[in-house]
């Protein structure tokens, strides 16, 4: 009897008759063997049940190209349409182009920078780790299948002092070692969750289906406090200062709690939940609502310290940054706001996105399609470059720092600061 996947050879090359006995043993068998298409690059079972990096497993099985300051991509990835010059009119030079592996048909799900990393997450459950300083990618691990959900990605520090990367699903904490990409760890999560780990020492905050603000300590592998809020949590939690954390529910329930303990701070409530992270900046957290209006509010009490009504539901991300909050809005475009007053600093329907930075002391903002650069006084928009192909725009540091672009299909681009 042949080997299942020398059935499957034999089949692609016409050189066997598919009979009903070859039929059953396929079904059967291949389910659980990934099927005859095994290409796709994942990380490698050794005999001790360990991934080892599929850089070496590569070597072997894809062939690649060599491609900018020696980063290699493999066959099929996409390199995005950069045009150079446009990026060095705004202050950045280009460092390096990367490939994580993006398998198939499948995009870009999560990207996160973790130390001297870029992770990579894609929509198949691939994490691939891209060094930052060459763009070569050092590892790539399939964690489970694709039909598996993940929420997000974060960095964390074990018990034993190893750094590890956390990469959750909806169900399970994987913790990853952020060197080679082996599974350290898998540990149960108590309830389904819906939003990436925020962690804190040894304690990861998720939001839930269920509307639960959920503590999982991973030192004990178990859930360590809950706090329940009305309507599912979709987006954050939210870190407030250095020891609070802050949970919003998609009916507008609002939590301030102790990471360590679970002790309610303050709770607060809005009329309808949020699409976007809220974010903190100067002890306060703001909230961009879909009940059109903007928000910030004091963690201690739960009190409010001002909205700004909207005439629409607010959907893009907002930013805080040095004492303003941009927020874009439908009809006004980007609006900066005064952090503590929500006073109207200026408006301008020209400019549109999220803030992810500033360079030569002017803004960047990101819209899906093109980067654009304003003056921090006035909103004005100075120049606007094209960003085709681009699913995430980020900065490492928030003034003059590196630019980063992702590739909704996989390339990665990193810019650095000219002159």
């Amino acid at each position: 009897m042949h080997a299942p996947h020398a059935v499957c050879r034999r089949l692609a090359a016409g050189r066997v008759v598919p009979t009903a006995a070859t039929l059953a043993l396929m079904v059967t068998l291949l389910p659980a063997l990934g099927g005859c298409n095994r290409g796709q690059e994942r990380s490698v079972e050794t005999s001790a049940g360990e991934a080892r990096p599929a850089d070496s497993a590569r070597e072997t099985r894809s062939p690649e190209r060599r491609t900018d300051r020696g980063t290699t991509r493999p066959r099929g990835a996409q390199v995005l349409p950069i045009d150079d010059a446009q990026y060095l009119e705004i202050g950045y030079r280009r460092d390096w182009t990367g490939f994580p592996s993006v398998p198939g048909e499948h995009r870009v799900a999560d990207a996160k920078l973790i130390g001297a990393q870029l992770f990579v997450r894609a929509s198949d459950s691939t994490v691939s780790a891209l060094d930052t300083d060459t763009g070569r990618m050092r590892w790539a691990a399939t964690l489970s299948t694709s039909l598996t959900r993940f929420a997000g990605m974060a960095h964390a520090t074990l018990p034993d002092g190893r750094d590890t990367v956390l990469v959750a699903s909806e169900a399970e904490i994987y913790f990853i070692d952020p060197n080679t990409g082996n599974i350290l760890d898998i540990q149960r999560l108590e309830r389904v969750v819906s939003t990436g780990p925020l962690v804190f020492g040894s304690t990861a905050v998720f939001g839930t289906l269920s509307g639960e603000v959920l503590a999982h300590n991973f030192r004990f592998g178990a859930k360590f406090w809950g706090h329940q809020l009305p309507g599912s949590i979709e987006h954050g939690p939210t870190r407030v200062g250095e020891d609070i954390v802050a949970g919003v529910s998609a009916r507008g329930g609002i939590a301030f709690l102790d990471p360590a303990t679970g002790r309610l701070y303050g709770q607060a409530k809005i009329f309808q939940g949020v699409s976007t992270e809220p974010v903190s900046d100067n002890g306060l957290l703001f909230i961009a609502s879909l009940d059109q209006a903007i928000y910030a509010f004091n963690p201690v009490g739960g009190s409010r310290v001002w909205r700004v009504p909207t005439p629409h539901p607010l959907v893009v991300q907002p930013t805080a940054h040095d004492g303003v909050l941009y927020v874009e809005t439908r009809e006004d475009g980007i609006v900066a706001l005064d952090q503590q007053t929500g006073q109207r600093l200026w408006a301008n329907a020209e400019a549109r996105g999220t803030v992810v930075g500033m360079r030569n002391n002017k803004l960047l903002s990101f819209d899906g399609s093109h980067i654009h650069v304003l003056y921090p006084r006035t909103g004005a928009v100075e120049r606007s470059i094209r960003a085709e192909g681009v699913g995430r725009v980020f900065t490492d540091e928030f003034v003059d720092g590196n630019l980063y672009l992702v590739g909704s299909r996989g390339g990665v681009a990193r810019f650095v600061p000219r002159g």
